[in-house]
């Protein structure tokens, strides 16, 4: 505690004021002793301590805490650390106003020692198998049985083969790591080696001169009629030739040999198909093989037949038979051909028609040539009793008549005959001009005449007869029983007499009513309309009907009284072509 005072003012009192000094205890931190481990650990556990401080956090490395905010946790190693030094940091906050502290601990990772125990070793049943291991003078190590028991604390390891037996050596460094290594010993009996005494040569014929499934290790030696096979070192090889087989097995002191003769099998060939129409008598013959027996059979049902050829009749299908010979080693070849029996083709085609100016595609149809595969179809037309050069599976023509088509496939024949005939077109029934007048008629009724079907090409119709209301052309497909088709058509033209109206009076007085002198009709044209007045002279004069008079000359309005006109016009058709005249007056009232 300090006191500040200040005294001898007068007249001012005495005055002072204190101040307290409060000290904080400096932090303290502890991230613990270096620590030293082998490399086939995944974590460590770390502890630190702090004291007069808050905040704690471990950091560092590139593995992960299992907590980073507790003194003690667990670090996990990343992969790629698992050699050389992690440096982790562990910090903590001072109590104000001392600042943060921080300490670090160093992880020294060691590798594991490399242990091999040698190969895995085969020997025969009583040899002696001698394991060496690559040794370390720093390394100490032990050979352990399958049992865990220690067997050996030597780099070497000798063991009498009795039966497959299984070691691991371990070896230990001066850190404490450990690495372990596995070895086998395979004993091998003495295997026996059985040859059948004959065997018959085929594309697949392999011996094996072990029958057991145990696997032996060790030379076989091969030879046919007493010359060593090169590269024929195993106890199964393929036989791609006759003759007298030797083998001869060595492992050690493991010994053993066998003999076998392979006989070459009677080549058996045959065609491999015969094509021929249905019920006919077929010979079948195989290759000639001496001192041997022949079997046939067909749908696996044996036949009773066995000589080299054989005679059968085709069916309307495909037949497989099959042949085997047997020689007098009792060597066997098989074989098969396919007779291939065509039936007899089928022929569809009716009688049919032609329509005028048409033509039409005879195509017959053909059936049951399933079996004729890669055989060509061959085709021959006669039109009345002629033949036709046409050699195509269609024929076209315009003409009635008979007609003859034939088939041929291999050996099988085959036609058929049919007619054609010509038919009759539709009738057409409208006329070519057809003239009316809506005014007098709204509508007029078109009729096709006879026919099965219709269609109108301007309306869409499907109809025999139609309404019509517009003039112009109308055209229209029929179709009749036979299927012959016409197009019909006809022009509709509207003709109607010239009409004009006109009245006999207006009020040109601008008040909305009857104010222009109008001209109405229809059909007629050249319109040429003349107003005079009492005097004679033209006081409007119009070519355009749409035109009116609104009872003004030269801008001035017309008085009250009658007006003389006279009007001329043409139809606008020939039928009422004129021209045509009208005279009368118009009064004009106010």
């Amino acid at each position: 505690m300090l006191r500040l005072a200040s005294v001898n003012a007068a007249p001012c009192p005495d005055v002072f004021d204190e101040v307290k000094i409060i000290y904080q205890q400096a932090p303290h931190i502890e991230a613990g002793l270096p620590i030293s481990l082998c490399a086939d650990k995944d974590s460590v556990q770390v502890s630190g301590s702090i004291m007069n401080a808050t905040g704690l956090i471990w950091s560092g490395g590139m593995g992960s805490f299992s907590s980073n905010s507790k003194a003690q946790t667990y670090y996990r190693f990343n992969p790629i650390e698992k050699s050389g030094t992690v440096t982790l940091t562990l910090e903590a906050k001072g109590v104000a106003p001392c600042g943060p502290v921080s300490d670090e601990v160093k992880i020294l990772i060691n590798p594991l020692p490399i242990v091999s125990a040698g190969n895995d070793l085969s020997k025969c049943n009583g040899d002696v198998a001698l394991f060496e291991a690559k040794s370390s003078p720093s390394y100490s190590y032990e050979w352990i049985d399958e049992a865990g028991n220690v067997v050996g604390k030597e780099t070497t390891l000798k063991v009498t083969s009795s039966d497959d037996r299984t070691f691991i050596l371990k070896g230990k460094d001066n850190y404490g790591c450990m690495s372990f290594d596995t070895v086998q010993l395979i004993t091998i009996s003495t295997p026996k080696l059985i040859l059948p005494k004959d065997l018959c040569l085929s594309d697949t014929l392999k011996i094996n001169a072990v029958s057991q499934s145990a696997s032996y290790a060790g030379t076989y030696t091969w030879k046919r009629d007493g010359m060593v096979l090169p590269g024929k070192v195993t106890s199964e090889i393929g036989i791609t030739e006759a003759g007298v087989y030797e083998v001869d097995f060595k492992n050690g002191s493991c010994k053993a040999s066998a003999k076998s003769t392979v006989w070459a099998s009677p080549a058996l060939t045959l065609a491999d198909s015969v094509i021929e129409c249905e019920s006919t008598k077929v010979v079948l013959s195989a290759s000639m093989v001496e001192n041997a027996f022949y079997t046939w059979s067909l749908n696996h049902s044996q036949l009773p037949f066995t000589t080299a050829s054989i005679e059968v009749i085709s069916s309307d299908s495909i037949q497989k038979y099959y042949v085997e010979v047997k020689d007098n080693h009792g060597c066997r070849d098989k074989d098969s051909i396919l007779l291939v029996g065509i039936p007899l083709p089928k022929i569809v085609a009716t009688d049919t028609g032609i329509c005028p100016g048409k033509e039409v595609v005879l195509r017959p149809v053909i059936t049951n040539t399933q079996n004729a595969i890669g055989l060509p179809l061959e085709y021959s037309w006669m039109v009345n009793g002629n033949a036709s050069d046409n050699h195509d599976n269609i024929y076209r023509t315009s003409d009635e008549g008979e007609y003859q088509f034939s088939v041929q496939v291999g050996s099988c024949y085959n036609f058929k005959s049919f007619i054609v005939k010509r038919y009759p077109a539709p009738t057409r029934s409208l006329p070519e001009l057809i003239k009316f007048c809506r005014e007098e008629t709204p509508f007029y009724e078109l009729s096709a005449g006879t026919g099965t079907r219709y269609l109108w090409h301007q309306t869409g119709d499907t109809s025999q007869s139609i309404s019509v209301a517009l003039p112009g052309r109308y055209s229209v497909l029929i179709t009749n029983e036979y299927g012959c088709t016409i197009e019909d058509a006809t022009e509709v033209r509207e003709v109607c007499p010239p009409r004009v109206f006109i009245s006999n009076s207006f009020s040109p007085n601008k008040d909305g009513t009857n104010d222009t002198y109008d001209v109405f009709g229809a059909n007629f044209t050249n319109f040429r309309m003349l107003i005079f007045n009492r005097w004679g002279e033209i006081i409007f004069e119009s070519n355009d009907r749409n035109e009116v008079w609104d009872g003004q000359y030269r801008g001035e309005p017309m008085p009250v009284g009658v007006y003389p006109w006279m009007i001329t016009y043409e139809g606008d058709s020939e039928e009422y072509k004129g021209p045509y005249k009208m005279e009368g007056s118009v009064t004009i009232v106010r």
